[in-house]
């Protein structure tokens, strides 16, 4: 089960035109967001990938704009943990439960997770959070990642339950907020 204590929530190339053309975009984008938000209220860090950004443009501001000081790392190694600054910063938080999101689920996310597990991270991988550009690409990288036997799938709503564990979580009431309000009709 997920702990907050040893948790880091890796969000994974959601930036310019290629957020924009994912599969399912506004539900995986409504997750991601409220995967942030909830982070950031249960004191989890992130950190944040970027993939080629003076090509594909930066983070979206919908979500920079709730990273803080979590460090966005520029790459152009699909496998976040080949940027030597991604296992780095990764290195000196000493947690090693990594909750994957973000894109594109069958390219940067699929091979972060394979190579974390080798690493003998614990990987979740918030399967309501992560997109392609095509439905095949990212429900057959889903279906591979959950058949190795060692990525455990999740949703957003399980990581945030599991990392408060309780009603009587001080937080609660702010989460359930939080998830309710990303139910209404916008």
């Amino acid at each position: 089960m997920l702990s907050p204590e040893d948790s880091v929530l890796v969000f994974i190339d959601v930036q310019g035109r290629l957020a924009e053309s994912v599969y399912d975009r506004d539900a995986v984008h409504d997750r991601l967001e409220l995967l942030l938000r909830a982070s950031n209220i249960l004191e989890v860090p992130v950190i944040a990938t970027e993939q080629t950004p003076e090509k594909l443009g930066p983070t979206l501001p919908r979500f920079s704009n709730l990273m803080g000081d979590a460090p966005i790392i520029s790459k152009n190694t699909f496998c976040c943990s080949f940027a030597p600054a991604f296992t780095d910063t990764l290195r000196r938080m000493h947690r090693m439960q990594i909750v994957l999101a973000g894109l594109e689920t069958h390219i940067c996310i699929s091979q972060t997770a394979q190579f974390l597990l080798t690493r003998g991270y614990q990987v979740f991988l918030a399967c309501d959070a992560v997109s392609s550009r095509s439905k095949t690409d990212r429900d057959v990288a889903i279906q591979r990642l959950c058949q190795c036997g060692q990525v455990i799938p999740a949703t957003v709503e399980m990581v945030l339950f599991e990392w408060m564990r309780e009603s009587t979580h001080p937080h609660f009431r702010e989460v359930v907020k939080l998830i309710t309000d990303g139910q209404s009709p916008k």
